[in-house]
C-alpha cells in the first residue's frame, strides 16, 4: 500500500500494523492512520494469496474535506498497489468511478480482482478480493 501510493506521488505510509491473537483474528492485521481511517487485511482460506483488503473511514462525515481526501488517497493506493501496471491517471480515474459521489454501493471487476465501495452505517469502505 504504501509502496502503491508512493508510485502514484501521494505519500500515504501506514506505517506498522497490529495481527493477530489477542486482539484480532488470526490471519487479520489492522493499521490505523488516525482515529477515523483504518486498513485491515484478511486472510480468506488457507491460501495467503486470497486475501481482503478494506480500506474504512469510521464515523464519516463527507463534509470534512480533509479527512475525505486522505480516504480517497488510501483507495487510490490500494487500487495501484493491486495494479502496478497503471499509471497514476488510470488509478485515479477508476478508483474517482468506484466511489463516486460517496452515497451507494459500488462493484467492479477487474481481471479477477473484485474492487468495492460500500456505504454502512457510520462507516463507507474502499474494498478488494478475489473476484468469486
Amino acid at each position: 500500500m504504501t509502496a502503491g501510493s508512493a508510485r502514484i506521488g501521494e505519500r500515504v505510509d501506514w506505517g506498522a500494523g497490529t495481527c493477530g491473537e489477542p486482539k484480532y483474528l488470526k490471519g487479520t492485521c489492522v493499521w490505523e492512520l488516525g482515529q477515523q481511517l483504518s486498513l485491515t487485511a484478511n486472510t480468506i482460506g488457507s491460501q495467503s494469496a486470497s486475501t481482503m483488503i478494506v480500506s474504512r473511514w469510521s464515523h464519516f462525515d463527507l463534509r470534512d474535506a480533509t479527512t475525505r481526501r486522505v480516504f480517497e488517497q488510501t483507495c487510490r493506493a490500494l487500487v495501484a498497489a493491486l495494479r502496478p501496471d497503471w499509471p497514476a491517471a488510470k488509478v485515479g480515474k477508476f478508483t474517482a468511478s468506484l466511489i463516486g459521489p460517496a452515497r451507494k454501493d459500488h462493484e467492479v471487476t477487474d481481471q479477477a480482482i473484485a474492487f468495492a465501495f460500500y456505504t454502512w452505517p457510520e462507516t463507507l469502505t474502499c474494498e478488494v478480493q478475489p473476484a468469486s
